[in-house]
């Protein structure tokens, strides 16, 4: 994983379209912090809580280019949640076995790479594992542990930091605060309480600060429609991709059951709920394989405590799976992925502001100007009519924007949206690469100005078009 962290370090990219979002958001908090939660889709609001925001936005203000610090502060939190995980086992299994856990989260290109990102969802898990190193009971047995007041109100911080950061980890930490209903009465209550209590004041503050703002925010992901299909590819494909994994998660089980040991009292369980609590969500278009990432730790984490720890199997067939995974090829930038995106920021970056993107967002970084839409939610926002979409509209007709730039097919499907881009002409088309593979962006600028990018250089993935003033422009 070193070559890993290093190439991702120095790579001067986004290496997810949605990267500068978060990188955005942070400028935001001394630009512009009226519209981070403001109550139309234009400049587009905070889709999250603030945590992330708010860490990223010294970086943001005093480096030039954000993306290597940002990347440092990734770097920080997978390694608290390996530590997390390494803690989680080490006092059931012992240091060996803590270890390998650590590795198995880290190995797997499928999941790995959330945390790296620059993105809500590495830190909200490191902050869900380090609650749960501080909350989760000896066993799920009446009377086997209790709460202190430091363990209370470390592991209570740290989940409200987690929910901080995204909403989701609501979802992921009650099992951690109901569980202890199984244990002792009188911690469960006092953690609810507190829990509740951290919320609902959270929660209260934000839409006072706000005007109201944060909940209006909250309420457009309604605008995501369901899709069967998407559900059964992300459960699928995790079964799948992680089928090893859950078979040694179940001899574990069986191994542990024939020691005289009572596995399904092992408070991991909370964490495979927490994982679990998910799964419903991932219908919702705009869910992707970072949902089961959690889900995947809790696994690892159960398998491990369950795992005998007498020799030969103590670390060998764990040990096994690590390298086995560690051997799947990571998605790591390439050199033609570097003088891709060069061409595509160059000419954002000649052409300047006002833009519209429908990724990569990073663009918007580069020109200093808030993000106009969200790629995943323009379609879908523009389609139910949200306040600030006619706006964009209405640039379109008007010829505002100097750039267009758009994934060849994720454009509105709405005939407006489609005949407003009459006013444009293709000048460009880049297939960047990213960690889950290469996307096709087209590159509009108005009609009959004639701007191009340069030649493209060798080894770029850049087609430029010839100006054409008089052809109708195919929407992407």
């Amino acid at each position: 994983m070193g070559r890993t962290f290093v190439t991702l370090l120095v790579y001067p990219w986004d290496w997810g379209p949605e990267e500068g979002l978060a990188l955005d958001y942070a400028r935001r908090v001394f630009e512009a912090p009226g519209t981070l939660y403001g109550r139309e889709g234009v400049p587009f609001p905070l889709a999250y809580t603030p945590l992330l925001p708010l860490l990223l936005a010294p970086i943001v203000r005093i480096a030039e280019e954000p993306l290597l610090p940002a990347r440092l502060l990734a770097l920080a939190w997978t390694a608290a949640a390996a530590l997390s995980l390494f803690l989680l086992v080490r006092g059931r299994s012992g240091p060996a076995l803590g270890l390998v856990a650590a590795a198995l989260v880290l190995a797997p290109r499928d999941f790995s790479i959330w945390f790296l990102l620059v993105r809500v969802d590495g830190l909200m898990i490191a902050l869900w594992l380090g609650a749960a190193v501080a909350l989760l009971p000896a066993r799920l047995e009446r009377g086997a542990d209790a709460l202190s007041n430091a363990r209370l109100w470390t592991g209570a911080a740290l989940l409200l930091a987690s929910v901080l950061t995204k909403p989701t980890a609501a979802v992921h930490g009650a099992p951690l605060v109901l569980g202890w209903f199984l244990v002792d009465g009188r911690s469960a209550w006092r953690l609810t309480g507190a829990m509740l209590a951290s919320g609902l004041f959270a929660v209260a503050a934000l839409q006072l600060a706000t005007g109201g703002g944060f909940m209006w925010t909250m309420q457009l992901w309604g605008a995501h429609p369901a899709s069967l299909a998407l559900f059964k590819f992300l459960v699928s494909s995790f079964v799948a991709n992680n089928g090893l994994l859950i078979a040694l998660v179940v001899v574990a089980i069986v191994l542990a059951w024939r020691r005289g040991e009572r596995p399904f009292r092992d408070a991991a369980w909370i964490l495979v709920l927490g994982g679990l609590a998910i799964v419903p969500a991932m219908a919702k278009v705009g869910a992707w394989t970072n949902y089961p990432l959690p889900l995947y730790c809790a696994l690892v984490v159960l398998g491990a405590r369950l795992w005998p720890t007498t020799p030969p199997l103590a670390v060998l067939v764990p040990a096994a799976l690590g390298i086995a995974l560690l051997a799947r090829p990571f998605p790591l930038p390439t050199p033609a992925d570097a003088a891709t995106s060069a061409v595509l920021y160059d000419f954002v970056r000649e052409r300047g502001r006002p833009i519209l993107a429908t990724r990569p967002d990073y663009a918007y970084v580069f020109v200093h100007q808030p993000i106009e839409v969200e790629g995943s939610s323009f379609p879908f926002l523009a389609v139910a009519g949200v306040p600030g979409m006619q706006k964009v509209l209405d640039r379109v007709r008007g010829r505002h924007y100097r750039v267009i730039v758009a994934v060849a097919y994720f454009w509105p499907n709405h005939p407006a949206f489609v005949e407003a881009l009459e006013g444009y002409e293709m000048a460009a088309e880049c297939t960047l690469g990213y960690y889950y593979g290469r996307t096709v962006f087209v590159m509009f600028v108005p009609r009959g100005e004639g701007a191009r990018p340069p030649a493209p250089p060798a080894g770029a993935r850049c087609v430029t078009y010839a100006a054409a003033p008089d052809s109708a422009p195919t929407a992407p």
